[in-house]
């Protein structure tokens, strides 16, 4: 009987309930209906990930979104370990988080991660929304 990887170990410590590949490498977690990837490294540490936002699906100048977002990481990486970065060759923003914990602790570093997927998910819709347009009120006596 093969040992269980870091990826087989999160699904049956969250009691995931899809079906994962023998020894898979790589597998996409759907959670609260996020894509949440994990994926093998070399140095045997889980990576997480999950994509925030594919540039050419925005209507938004990339540099401003990129501005205002790079703008917040800083003072979130002190908070959380999710690390805010872009990939050209997909033209996403994702976070990532790479993890060497295992039993319980790999479940907490898990749920921090969606945490904190959740508050960069909010802080992108936030700049890709309109902002509400007031008219000018003249009050007269």
């Amino acid at each position: 009987m093969a040992m269980e990887n870091a990826i087989e170990s999160l699904a049956r410590l969250i009691k995931y309930p899809g079906t994962l590949p023998d020894g898979a490498s790589e597998y996409t977690f759907m959670v609260d209906k996020r894509d949440m990837k994990a994926r093998l490294l070399s140095d045997g540490r889980l990576m997480f990930s999950h994509t925030l936002c594919y540039l050419a699906e925005v209507d938004i100048d990339r540099l401003t979104l990129l501005g205002q977002l790079a703008g917040m990481a800083f003072g979130r990486s002190l908070r959380d370990e999710g690390i805010l970065s872009y990939d050209p060759s997909q033209e996403s923003i994702f976070l990532w988080q790479a993890t060497s914990a295992e039993g319980s602790e790999l479940i907490y570093q898990f749920e921090a991660f969606i945490a904190s997927c959740e508050w960069w998910e909010k802080r992108v819709q936030g700049i890709l929304e309109p902002q509400p347009v007031f008219p000018s009120i003249m009050i007269r006596p």
